[in-house]
C-alpha cells in the first residue's frame, strides 16, 4: 500500500537503500516490510570495505553528512522502536566518526528535506509514536544550522567560567554562518586517550555532564570527536552536537526524581512522573523494585534500567540516559577510568538536587504561558474593539497556538485529512492509459 499512496517517497526510499547498499548497510532498513526496494547494489565506494557492519555503516555516515548523521543518532535513541541491536549499531557508528562537518552544502539540504518526508512517510506507515514523529523535524532543522552550535559551544563555556580545568572551543562569529562553522584557533590539544592526567580528565568530564544535567540545562553528546584534551589534563569541547536545552519543568523534574531515588523516596518519584503522565497504582513498588535491582550498577545502566520501563518516555529523558551512556563509555574506552568514576561529581549532584525541600513549584500548562505572553490587557481589548479590529484567535485562545504552530511544520502535511495527493492520482491515470493500450492491442 505503500507504493500506490506515496509513489514519490517510495523512489527516495529506493534510492536510499540503494546508496546504503554500497556500503552493504542495507541491513538498517530490514525492518521494513518493502524488501523488493532494499536489494544489494552491484556498487561499491570502496572495494575494500570492511567486513564489520558497524564500521559500514560508520562509512556510510562520513561519506553522507548531516542529514544521515542526524538520522542515526535520532534513530539510535528509539531501542524500542527500532529494535536494540540497530540503535547500539547506529550509535557505535555515530561514536567512531573521527571528525565532525564543518559544512552544509546545498546538496546536504536538499537531501535533509526528502530525508524527512521519507522519515514522516515510513514512521506512519510504521504506525510510529507521535513524539517520534514530531520531534525529528526539529531535532534535524537544528542540525542543519551551525549558528545554534556556535551558540552552544558559548553558553556552554559561560557555564563552566568559574572551573579552570573544563572549557570550550568559542566560535569564531564574523565567520560562521548558518552553512558553514568556524572556530577561534584552540591551545594545542591531543585526543582523549593521549591526555597525561586520565583521571583529571574524567573527572572533569563527569562534573561537566551532572552540572550540564542538573543545573545549567545544556546537554550534549560527549563522544571521541567532541572531546580533546590539553598538555596538563584539562576538558574540551571542540564541538557541540546535538545540542539539547532542557527546559525549567524538564531540569525539575530530573533533579527532583533523583533525589527522590537517592533518598528512596519512592512517592515522591511517583509524584515527579505524574507531572509528565507516567504514574499508575502499582508505581511505587515497580520503582522501588528496580531500585533494588539495579543498586550495582552503574548511573547510566540505572537509568538505562529505569527508562525500559516508561516505553513512551519523551525525548529528554531518551537524550539524558544516552549522555550518561556516553559519558560512562568515553571515560572506559577512551581514558582507561570505570570504578568509582562518578565520585568526582558527587559535590556538583549534592549542590544541584533540592536536598529535600518540600515546597515545589507549580508548572504552567503550555496555554497558560501563551496566556501570559500573549494576552491582552482590558484597556487594549476595549481599543480595539472601538477600533472595530478583530483579536487574532491565540490571543482569545491561547490553546489554538500550539495548533498554528504545527500547521507550518512539513510533518502537518502528513496529520493533515485532505484528498489524495496528485501523485496519486498522476498514477491512477497512468494505470488506466496502460490498461486502455492492453485492450487496444487485444
Amino acid at each position: 500500500m505503500f507504493l500506490f499512496r506515496k509513489p514519490l517517497y517510495a523512489y527516495d526510499l529506493y534510492a536510499f537503500s540503494r546508496r546504503l547498499a554500497e556500503f552493504r548497510s542495507q541491513s538498517v532498513l530490514k525492518t521494513l516490510p518493502l524488501r523488493f526496494l532494499t536489494q544489494p547494489s552491484g556498487h561499491k565506494v570502496l572495494s575494500d570495505l570492511p567486513e564489520n557492519e558497524t564500521d559500514r555503516l560508520t562509512l556510510f555516515l562520513r561519506h553522507s553528512g548531516v542529514p544521515e548523521q542526524t538520522l542515526a543518532v535520532y534513530s539510535a535513541l528509539y531501542p524500542d522502536v527500532i529494535g536494540e541491536d540497530l540503535a547500539n549499531s547506529l550509535f557505535q557508528s555515530f561514536w567512531q566518526l573521527p571528525a565532525f562537518p564543518d559544512k552544509i552544502s546545498g546538496q546536504d539540504q536538499k537531501r535533509s528535506i526528502r530525508l524527512l518526508k521519507l522519515f514522516y512517510a515510513l514512521s506512519l506507515e510504521q504506525k510510529a509514536p507521535a513524539e517520534l514523529i514530531e520531534r525529528f523535524e526539529g531535532f534535524l532543522r537544528e542540525a542543519l544550522d551551525f549558528r545554534l552550535e556556535a551558540a552552544a559551544l558559548e553558553q556552554f563555556n559561560d557555564a563552566f567560567y568559574e572551573y579552570d580545568h573544563i572549557h570550550a572551543v568559542l566560535p569564531d562569529w564574523p565567520k560562521t554562518t548558518k552553512n558553514e562553522l568556524v572556530l577561534q584557533r584552540p591551545p594545542s590539544l591531543l585526543p582523549l586517550r593521549d591526555s597525561p592526567n586520565k583521571t583529571k580528565t574524567a573527572a572533569a568530564l563527569t562534573q561537566a555532564v551532572v552540572s550540564m544535567l542538573f543545573r545549567h540545562g545544556l546537554l550534549l553528546l560527549p563522544v571521541p570527536a567532541a572531546c580533546q584534551t590539553d598538555a596538563s589534563g584539562n576538558l574540551y569541547f571542540v564541538r557541540i552536537r546535538f545540542p539539547l536545552v532542557l527546559t525549567q519543568k524538564e531540569r525539575f523534574f530530573l533533579s527532583s526524581f533523583t533525589e527522590s531515588l537517592t533518598t528512596r523516596n519512592y512517592s515522591a518519584a511517583v509524584g515527579a512522573l505524574s507531572a509528565f503522565g507516567y504514574a499508575a497504582a502499582d508505581t511505587a513498588l515497580l520503582l522501588e523494585q528496580i531500585d533494588q535491582e539495579t543498586s550495582l550498577m552503574t548511573p547510566a545502566e540505572k537509568a538505562e534500567a529505569f527508562l525500559k520501563k516508561l516505553p513512551t518516555a519523551p525525548f529528554f529523558m531518551r537524550y539524558g540516559v544516552s549522555v550518561l551512556k556516553a559519558t560512562e563509555a568515553l571515560c572506559r574506552q577512551e581514558l582507561g577510568i570505570g570504578q568509582k568514576l562518578w565520585s568526582s561529581a558527587a559535590e556538583e549532584l549534592a549542590d544541584a538536587l533540592p536536598q529535600g525541600k518540600t515546597a515545589r513549584p507549580i508548572f504552567q500548562k503550555t496555554a497558560d504561558q501563551f496566556r501570559q505572553i500573549f494576552s491582552f490587557a482590558p484597556h487594549q481589548l476595549e481599543r480595539l474593539e472601538m477600533q472595530n479590529k478583530k483579536i487574532p484567535t491565540f490571543q482569545t485562545n491561547p490553546e489554538k497556538l500550539s495548533e498554528m504552530l504545527t500547521r507550518q511544520t512539513i510533518g502537518a502535511q502528513f496529520h493533515s485529512k485532505r484528498r489524495p495527493p496528485w501523485s496519486f492520482w498522476l498514477f491512477l491515470i497512468v494505470a488506466c492509459a496502460l490498461s486502455a493500450g492492453l485492450l487496444f492491442l487485444n
